[in-house]
């Protein structure tokens, strides 16, 4: 009932775009694919969005609740286990990628062109070498993400990648 009286809030004030979160981790909830639906049936042009760590989007449920999406960005912080633990302690970089993958192919099964999946790569001072970045990127394209991006992280301080920073690297990676 709140998500139908949500809904038609959207609706009357004529919001356009909806990020969609849930303490950090949308598909932790066992009702995603309902919530999303009743908004995408109230609101047709409503432009929904979403980001996970991707490790619990793992069954076709939850699959088939990302596609009610526009957009699905995946938060994996490096190219492998070792890189990733060092900011998301209990992280696991196999179950993240591989779920990405198969929402990518999921979608394409479907002939569907939505959601846009983006890897977000969070910058920091120890997964900013070039050799992770070129391993990242060679990942999305084995996965077929549609975008990699590259965001630098303010916080912690001690992380903070001042190769970004300094305009080292990314300008070469053209």
């Amino acid at each position: 009932e709140d998500i139908k009286k949500i809904s038609k809030l959207i609706k009357d004030s004529k919001i356009k775009k909806v990020y969609y979160f849930n303490l950090g981790e949308p598909f932790l909830s066992g009702r995603m694919y309902d919530e999303i639906k009743i908004l995408r049936n109230d609101n047709p042009d409503l432009q929904l969005y979403t980001s996970t760590n991707g490790v619990v989007l793992n069954s076709d449920k939850k699959r088939e609740a990302a596609l009610l999406f526009d957009i699905v960005v995946f938060s994996i912080d490096g190219p492998s286990q070792e890189i990733v633990n060092k900011y998301q302690r209990k992280g696991n970089f196999e179950k993240a990628y591989e779920n990405m993958k198969a929402l990518i192919e999921f979608r394409n099964s479907k002939c569907k062109k939505v959601p846009i999946i983006e890897w977000k790569y969070v910058l920091f001072n120890w997964n900013d070498k070039k050799k992770y970045i070129s391993k990242a990127i060679e990942l999305a394209k084995e996965a077929k993400v549609d975008i990699i991006s590259f965001w630098p992280t303010p916080n912690p301080f001690y992380g903070i990648s001042y190769r970004y920073y300094w305009g080292r690297y990314f300008k070469k990676l053209g």
